[in-house]
């Protein structure tokens, strides 16, 4: 998540150069929603992870919830604030979630393929 966003910010600077009006603060308000909320997900999976799959379902699903509503809270309150340019928190917002998403379930995707390989190992 490091790299993706250190290479993000990256790109987002070269190009803020070129483009006069780009609004880094808007940009940097939906970045920070975004990694937080991905943040904040894998944390309460690797929370979950160990439990019984009901226990886990609701943990993760509850959490999701809950960040969804949190996210949907900051958004509204942001766009309230005059320095926030619309257009470019939302498209910000927009290509944060896509790319934080895939970051989610890829990192989901390793812990549980390291996790079987591990208790692979154990038994043999």
């Amino acid at each position: 998540m490091l790299i993706f966003s250190a290479v993000i910010w990256a790109a987002i600077l070269a190009i803020s150069n070129a483009v006069a009006s780009l609004s880094l603060v808007s940009i940097f308000s939906a970045w920070l929603i975004m990694a937080s909320n991905t943040l904040a997900g894998y944390v309460t999976f690797d929370l979950a992870f160990g439990k019984d799959l009901k226990s886990f379902y609701k943990f993760t699903i509850g959490s999701l919830v809950v960040r969804m509503m949190l996210s949907l809270a900051l958004v509204a309150v942001l766009l309230q604030m005059p320095w926030i340019k619309t257009q470019d928190f939302i498209l910000a917002m927009f290509a944060f979630y896509i790319g934080y998403t895939a970051i989610e379930v890829l990192a989901y995707q390793k812990k549980n393929t390291f996790e079987k390989a591990l208790r692979a190992a154990k038994v043999a």
